[in-house]
């Protein structure tokens, strides 16, 4: 392949996808590629798109065709479409964006090299939509092209076996697959050598990882013991698999965070049920204050989704409740929209998108109240904070434990540790002032 070309990589969605967008560049700079930070004057532009919702999937449709106007100054430009817009719709993309070149699927990440050499070749477009999982789907250990010299990802595991009624992901990316402890546990050691600070496993079913007799809650120990980082998260939770043992180890081991991301989607037992989730409102308020016991003051984050057909009022007033009750300190909320490959797709809507609109933003009030009470208990005190970056507003950005931001007006450096006083806060972001210079060794309280 011709080592001058250049490539601009674009990336929508989740973690999961973040992580793919720096293993492509890695195996591009394998390939010879010049990765560009810009789409400006590129040979190659690919864009990793998000199906979870149609707004995600139109936003990214959006984006490709406004690339199409570099093809003016480059009529040779490749455009090439992946993540799970790209597995599930393709002949979308087809239809409303012909002039891309390349549509490759969620488990064919390891021949983008090679489908690009295809495309360029070729005045068709490509498709490799194939979910083979060859052994390599996941990489070998190495730091890459990681854009974040502070915190890292590390996949544990693709693909989820649950079914959702209204989630797309099993269609996006396959069953599930997991990755060998070793090479986790080795990913782990070697960004933790390399000076990252924060280490974030990953998953869209992360506490379903096992191998053999091993389940997550022990390679959740043997990470946060044998690789020496200072902070270790895990996302995504699916309540149904959150164990004692998982809990346990939260507890326990003093490096993994003390904050959970635990998606409840309704506080309806019966639309949970129709949704297929696998536990009841009751059950995933009895694991909350199993949490709540093993950490004090742990913080919460969930996702939520209203307007799913067949929701009464009644079914979101519990929800609304459930915010209160948890409570969560943030959460992420959408309005239902249909996704294709499901079974929820298949019934029919029972609210008007006025209706769905007026529920959401009633939510979103909701859950900031919430959260700015929880934020009031922070008031006054100080936290250990990893300086992640500067803040756009001036001062730097930096995240405590507990997940939140945190901004202070000191310029600071990147990766470096200070105790930070809180004296202001909005519904997650917290604002704070430095009492010393000196780097702070640990938090003076844990909430």
């Amino acid at each position: 392949m011709d080592n001058t070309l250049s490539a601009h990589i674009i990336t929508y969605g989740c973690q999961m996808n973040k992580r793919d967008g720096e293993i492509l560049s890695d195996l591009l700079a394998g390939a010879g590629f010049y990765l560009s930070p810009t789409p400006q004057g590129c040979d190659v532009i690919v864009v990793l798109t998000c199906a979870v919702r149609e707004h995600a999937v139109v936003r990214a449709l959006g984006r490709i065709k406004d690339l199409s106007r570099h093809r003016r100054d480059n009529p040779n430009l490749l455009i090439a479409v992946g993540g799970c817009v790209a597995q599930t719709e393709a002949e979308r993309i087809q239809e409303e964006a012909p002039f891309v070149g390349l549509i490759f699927g969620t488990s064919q990440l390891h021949h983008l090299p090679q489908l690009i050499e295809k495309a360029l070749a070729s005045t068709q477009t490509v498709l490799s939509l194939d979910t083979e999982t060859s052994p390599d789907y996941l990489f070998a250990p190495t730091i890459g092209n990681r854009k974040n010299t502070v915190s890292a990802f590390i996949a544990v595991m693709r693909g989820c076996n649950n079914k959702c009624s209204y989630c797309i992901v099993p269609s996006a990316r396959g069953p599930e697959r997991y990755r060998p402890a070793e090479e986790i546990i080795e990913e782990a050691k070697i960004l933790a050598d390399a000076g990252y600070q924060q280490i974030t496993l990953i998953g869209q079913n992360v506490n379903a990882w096992r191998e053999d007799a091993m389940d997550f809650a022990e390679l959740l120990r043997r990470v946060a013991q044998k690789s020496g980082i200072p902070h270790l998260r895990f996302v995504t939770s699916h309540p149904k698999n959150l164990s004692d043992g998982v809990i346990k180890a939260m507890a326990e081991e003093e490096n993994i965070c003390p904050a959970l991301h635990l998606p409840l989607q309704s506080g309806s037992t019966r639309v949970l049920s129709a949704m297929g989730r696998g536990y009841t409102a009751e059950e995933y308020l009895r694991l909350v204050r199993r949490l709540q016991k093993a950490l004090p003051g742990i913080a919460l984050t969930t996702d939520l989704l209203v307007g799913f057909p067949g929701e009464t009022e009644d079914d979101f007033s519990r929800t609304l409740r459930m915010v209160e009750e948890a409570p969560f300190d943030s959460a992420f909320t959408f309005k239902y929209s249909p996704r294709k490959h499901t079974s929820a797709s298949e019934l029919s809507e029972t609210l008007t998108e006025e209706e769905k609109v007026a529920r959401l933003q009633s939510l979103i009030t909701r859950v900031q109240e919430v959260g700015r009470i929880q934020n009031r208990k922070r008031l006054g005190k100080s936290f250990t904070a990893l300086i992640e970056g500067p803040a756009k507003r001036g001062g730097s950005l930096g995240r405590l434990a507990s997940g939140h931001p945190i901004i202070v007006p000191e310029e600071l450096a990147v990766g470096s540790w200070v105790e930070v006083e809180v004296n202001d806060i909005s519904a997650w972001t917290l604002r704070g002032r430095v009492p010393s210079s000196a780097p702070a060794k640990k938090a003076t309280s844990k909430i």
